[in-house]
């Protein structure tokens, strides 16, 4: 048993307060008995004194509260989070290393150094943090994220951290931007070697992410090589899925660069294409698991047309022009209105036959020529264009139900007189491909409750056809923000008035200032998909994944009247070469069909599906999925030293390679440390002190009657 020893003790009265209450105490007692009837002996006075002087210095200070405070030192075991890297990288594997192995026996090592008594928590960690359940190390395909560790680092507050890892970083921004210091001791134990012996690795490939259909394209491939004795030449192939496209030779110069290669593409349909450049391997090479290098190009039939229309210049209509036009997959034509007959910078109507998307920015309003209104109208009647409408509660409804009959929402009665928005309200449906602007879940969310709020002049109502997106609550009411339909074309609203804000005053975030800009582009890419509506329909988050992500699919079921249908079934199947599995789905309040799928490995998917109602088939569906690996976490397997050291440093730790663990055990072997903790002692809540006076206050009272004092 620890014991706990004083190390200072102190009172919450002065001292000149003591000696006062002892003076005034010695005073009353000296009065009291300086004569005594009959009269005692001088030693049987003084005596009596002392005993009636302790009840009375004790009741005097008592009037003062007084406390007694003092410091001990008690031995301290601080709370060790134990954080192991298994992402790709670490399974890593050549003829003189084995990351793997290395990781095992660094695991069983720290195991049998650790005290049973410590207070330990065990993490795998990749893109996300799981606990340590099993003894069985098992390595993901997925990518190293350490803001995942320091976030819960930051939650758990440790007094203890030890990190196992290669140290790369390969998703998600600089984990140590923004810490200065942690409050934890954190050590860091490096696996891995910082040079590979020899090696040639595709780095990167430069390549647009969308493409057109008949277009040629250059695609750059970046090499980078370590540890040739001498000059040497590789091939470099590309291939479009297992087709070879071209092949060329590359030279090499002897020691550690880099170089790069060119090739031409021009996809021949609209589509998912998937490419992989592969380099031949020299002799002797260590690491074989860089040499290819997997990429996948969507393709288009042509770019998007949009015909954006605007009643007057405003921020609105300026800040959307603004993020449509960086985009080099839109071509726009923007028709703002100088008068209520006249555009600036003069423009043909006739423009608007070749949209595929026609805008409007608070359009029409009250006093738009109905000349205008009623071409828009003849075009939109037998083109049937996608509508994308911004509406700040501007918008004659009346003048615009002439152009789309179908129109999805109304003004109600009564205004908000500028009323913000709090919050938003994210609505659970197949909506993720909207909402989804960063590849990581935990990025979205928080954009979306960063976001500046949005002002609103008019209340709103959206008919049964609208699919919900977001909304925001003013008012204890739910007013529409974003909102969709499919019933007789694709139509998209966002209603509000601010939000260039979403993108001018995000611009200082080095996250999320292209958030606006995603989002624009996810529903832009959704109305330009010119797919008639179909009763059963699925939809993925992503149509590209990496290897070892999971997949969520929804199927969605219609009836004749375009409602969702909520009690029907839905199954799902999934071809992947040869294989075949078969998927069960859960039906959840808004008529969407779930399921999750792990591919197996890399390579393409097709999920097909078949959705019921009353045991009838009411349609099917199919879509395709390219799966990738993850390639930064094939071409970085080399020790980074200098992350993991900057990080022990951060928490006043120290770095360590595996084979220097016993240095890390003789500062683990000292366990627990000790502690200087104050603790406070109230005299006035101790009844042994009332226990004194009282029987102090006893035994005079007996003394008194033995003498027969008066």
């Amino acid at each position: 048993m620890d014991l706990e020893l004083p190390q200072l003790v102190r009172f919450n009265i002065s001292f000149f307060t003591f000696i006062l209450t002892a003076g005034v105490s010695i005073g009353i007692c000296y009065w009291l008995y300086r004569y005594t009837n009959p009269m005692l002996s001088e030693k049987k006075r003084l005596f009596l004194g002392i005993i009636r002087f302790i009840p009375v210095f004790l009741t005097i200070l008592m009037l003062f509260k007084p406390g007694i405070s003092y410091l001990v030192k008690k031995p301290y075991t601080p709370k060790t989070l134990i954080y192991i890297d298994n992402s790709q990288s670490m399974n890593y594997k050549s003829p003189v290393e084995n990351r793997k192995e290395i990781l095992n026996n660094t695991i069983e090592k720290l195991k049998t150094a650790l005290k049973p008594s410590d207070e330990i928590s065990w993490f795998f960690f990749n893109s996300a943090v799981y606990s340590y359940e099993t003894d069985t190390l098992e390595i993901s395909k997925r990518a190293t994220d350490f803001n995942v560790v320091f976030d819960q680092i930051r939650k758990e507050n440790p007094g203890r951290v030890i990190l196992i890892s290669d140290g790369n970083h390969t998703l998600g921004p600089y984990p140590l931007s923004g810490i200065n210091f942690l409050d934890a001791e954190f050590y860091s134990i490096g696996i891995g070697k910082e040079f590979l012996d020899k090696d040639i690795k595709i780095s990167n490939v430069e390549y647009p992410a969308i493409g057109y259909q008949g277009e040629e394209y250059s695609i750059r491939i970046m090499i980078e090589y370590t540890g040739l004795e001498k000059d040497s030449s590789v091939t470099m192939n590309l291939f479009s899925s297992n087709r070879l496209i071209e092949r060329k030779k590359i030279n090499l110069f002897a020691g550690n660069s880099g170089t790069s290669v060119e090739f031409k593409i021009k996809p021949d349909k609209a589509g998912l294409h998937r490419y992989r450049a592969q380099v031949s391997p020299v002799n002797l090479e260590t690491n074989l698991q860089n040499n290819h290098y997997v990429f996948v190009q969507e393709v288009l039939k042509k770019k998007v047309n949009l015909s954006l229309f605007s009643p007057d210049p405003n921020y609105e209509s300026k800040f959307l022009s603004l993020v449509l036009n960086e985009n080099p997959d839109y071509q726009l034509s923007a028709f703002i209105q100088k008068t209520n007959s006249r555009f600036y910078n003069t423009v043909n109507l006739s423009m608007v036959d070749s949209s595929d998307i026609l805008v409007f920015v608070d359009f029409p309003i009250t006093g738009t020529q109905a000349g205008i209104v009623e071409h828009i109208r003849e075009k939109h009647q037998k083109q049937n264009f996608s509508l994308f409408i911004l509406n700040t509660g501007r918008i004659d409804i009346q003048l615009l139900r002439k152009i789309e009959p179908d129109l999805i929402f109304d003004y109600k009665a009564g205004g908000y007189a500028d009323q913000q928005s709090a919050s938003y309200l994210l609505h659970d449906q197949h909506a993720y491909s909207y909402l989804a602007e960063f590849y990581e879940k935990e990025l979205n969310t928080i954009f979306w409750k960063q976001i500046p709020p949005l002002s609103f002049k008019k209340r709103i109502k959206t008919d049964e056809n609208a699919d919900l997106i977001i909304s925001s609550e003013i008012r204890g009411q739910n007013q529409p923000v974003f909102f969709i339909s499919e019933k007789s074309g694709r139509m998209a609203v966002l209603n509000g008035e601010g939000f260039w804000k979403w993108h001018f005053l995000m611009q200082g975030d080095a996250v999320f200032s292209d958030g606006f800009s995603r989002f624009i582009s996810n529903i832009v890419r959704w109305l330009s998909d010119k797919h008639k509506i179909k009763p059963f329909q699925i939809y993925t988050e992503k149509n590209i994944v990496y290897d070892g992500e999971q997949i969520e699919i929804t199927g969605k079921l219609f009836d004749a009247t375009y409602k969702p249908v909520i009690n029907g079934t839905v199954s799902f199947t999934v071809n992947y070469g040869d294989e075949t599995y078969q998927i069960e789905s859960s039906p959840d309040s808004a008529g969407n069909y779930r399921s999750w799928f792990n591919p197996p490995a890399e390579g393409t998917y097709i999920i097909s599906g078949e959705g019921y109602k009353n045991d009838i088939l009411i349609g099917r569906d199919k879509i395709k999925i390219e799966v990738i690996p993850y390639n930064p976490e094939l071409s970085k397997v080399t020790l980074n030293k200098k992350f993991l050291t900057d990080a022990s440093n951060l928490g006043n730790g120290k770095y360590f390679n595996y084979y220097e663990m016993d240095s890390l055990f003789s500062i683990l072997e000292k366990g627990s440390t000790q502690i200087i903790e104050e603790k406070k002692l109230e005299l006035w809540y101790i009844p042994f002190v009332l226990i004194i006076i009282i029987a102090f206050i006893s035994l005079e009272w007996y003394l008194r009657k033995r003498y027969s004092l008066v």
